[in-house]
Formats: structure tokens, C-alpha cells, sequence
């Protein structure tokens, strides 16, 4: 079985447009230290169980955030829009957990690091994706 953040990282990391910008450089959390742009970095911002007057359901809807860093806007822009069209729609019921779908929510400029000694400028352009993905174990109510 495989998280939702393994299935993520191999599927930008296997999209020939977002490896043409970044090749394998695609990171959940934090880039290294070392990391030179461009590159991927996304984590988690929000994950909720689905519910309805039936009870919990056996999948998730989790909110991720993509932040794309390149060295010059159009490189940043390109790699915004390759990720978000890797993404949208995505749909892949044979994972482990499946993936049942996926939606963009906002591509939004980012910020503009200016350069200190020695460093050069990035760019940053943020990606939202809502994905509905399975869960590998339900949570149960508690009835005490």
C-alpha cells in the first residue's frame, strides 16, 4: 500500500512535463538544503474523512498545496501549469489506496525571493489540488 504522498511524488515525478522542468525533484514537506531550483515542494494543508447521514466513508478529501520554485518566471509559470494538469483529474482507482479524483483549486503567484550574497532570485508559483483518495483504515465513532 502506498500514502497518498507516495502516489503524489511518483506521479509528478513519472509526468514528462513537470520532469522535463525538475527531473526527480519533487519533495513532500521541505526541499533539501542543497536543492537547487527548479524544483517541487508541497505538504498537506487540510484532510478531512468523508461523511454522510450513512456514516464515515472509506475515503478522504485532503487539500494539498504545490509550491513550484523555478529560476526565471516563465520556467516557474511553465512548471505551475505542468503540475496542475498532471494532477487535475486524476483518477486511478488500481492504487493502493485508489484515487478517486482530483480538482485544482487555485494557481496563485507566489512569492519573489530577492537575492542575498551569493544567491540568485526565485521564483514561486502556489498550486492547489483537492484530491479524493482512499484511506487505508476507518476511523470509528467513539459511543462512550
Amino acid at each position: 500500500m502506498t500514502t497518498i504522498e507516495e502516489a503524489i511524488t511518483d506521479r509528478l515525478k513519472s509526468n514528462g512535463d513537470v520532469a522535463n522542468i525538475v527531473g526527480a525533484k519533487v519533495y513532500p514537506d521541505f526541499a533539501p538544503e542543497s536543492a537547487e531550483p527548479p524544483y517541487v515542494v508541497y505538504d498537506l494543508s487540510e484532510s478531512e474523512q468523508a461523511a454522510s447521514f450513512d456514516g464515515l466513508h472509506n475515503f478522504v478529501d485532503s487539500e494539498f498545496d504545490f509550491f513550484c520554485i523555478g529560476t526565471t518566471y516563465a520556467q516557474t509559470l511553465a512548471l505551475a501549469k505542468a503540475v496542475d494538469l498532471a494532477l487535475t483529474d486524476w483518477r486511478d482507482l488500481g492504487n493502493d489506496p485508489p484515487i478517486h479524483g482530483s480538482t485544482t483549486s487555485a494557481i496563485r503567484a507566489g512569492a519573489v525571493a530577492a537575492p542575498g550574497d551569493g544567491e540568485r532570485r526565485t521564483y514561486r508559483r502556489d498550486v492547489t489540488v483537492m484530491f479524493t483518495h482512499g484511506v487505508e483504515e476507518l476511523a470509528t465513532p467513539s459511543n462512550t
